[in-house]
């Protein structure tokens, strides 16, 4: 309410369910400001993805999320300090938020009437301090240990896209396939990382249109061992393991 107190909204959402509810995740699924809610339930109610006030967010607000570069690349561990209307929050980058579950770690904070984020602080794992001003709200910002805010994502819908493993998996010869779908345009860049968080590969795929796209990856070079393969289109990211023999 902004007075300290709260209200009950939880009727006529899976919220009120009679059954057991064991985990609970939030994130801006569509990156339109407003998180939505992700609960799983025992019983046949099952997971269940929603969001409140009809899915709008209630104010003006701001996203940022952190990509280490000394510190753990997930940025696990920092800690962002905005201050805003006079108000201050602050929020920490977490690699577990509760029981089975993961809240999203692009962090989010609501700004009410305030169009800017006046200063934001970041400490990092490494120890590094950075502070930025002057962001505009409603927008998703993107922070690079070290390199500063590099850019400013648009707050509309994330292509949806779907990463098939590789084949073969685990790979003998000189490359694997990947299939990617995407449902709308987007550039999209490929890197391979060891298990040790060293970068063996960078690959720039461009621009690619909406549809199923296959994408070789050279694996000749790579020693025997296992990899990550970092595929980022737009707001979609994923990951698939991949071992060479």
């Amino acid at each position: 309410r902004g007075d300290l107190t709260f209200e009950n909204i939880s009727e006529g959402t899976p919220l009120a369910s009679m059954f057991a509810g064991y985990a609970v995740a939030v994130a801006d699924f569509d990156h339109n400001g407003s998180q939505e809610i992700v609960l799983a339930n025992a019983g046949t109610d099952g997971n269940q993805l929603f969001a409140l006030q009809d899915g709008q967010p209630a104010g003006n607000w701001f996203q940022i999320r952190l990509r280490g570069t000394t510190s753990n690349r997930m940025a696990i561990g920092a800690r962002v300090r905005i201050s805003s209307g006079g108000a201050t929050q602050v929020q920490e980058v977490s690699g577990g938020s509760g029981y089975a579950s993961q809240n999203s770690q692009t962090l989010h904070f609501g700004l009410g009437d305030a169009s800017q984020v006046d200063e934001v602080v970041i400490h990092w794992p490494s120890g590094l301090t950075e502070t930025y001003t002057g962001l505009s709200a409603n927008k998703i910002w993107e922070a690079v240990e070290g390199e500063g805010i590099t850019t400013a994502v648009c707050a509309c819908p994330a292509p949806r896209a779907r990463l098939s493993p590789p084949v073969p998996n685990p790979v003998t010869g000189d490359e694997a396939l990947l299939v990617l779908e995407l449902t709308r345009s987007a550039a999209v860049r490929l890197e391979v990382y060891d298990a040790l968080g060293r970068r063996w590969q960078t690959r720039e795929a461009g621009i690619l249109p909406e549809g199923t796209h296959r994408l070789h990856l050279p694996a000749g070079d790579l020693p025997k061992g296992t990899y990550f393969i970092h595929l980022r289109a737009a707001d979609f990211e994923a990951v698939q393991p991949m071992v060479k023999w």
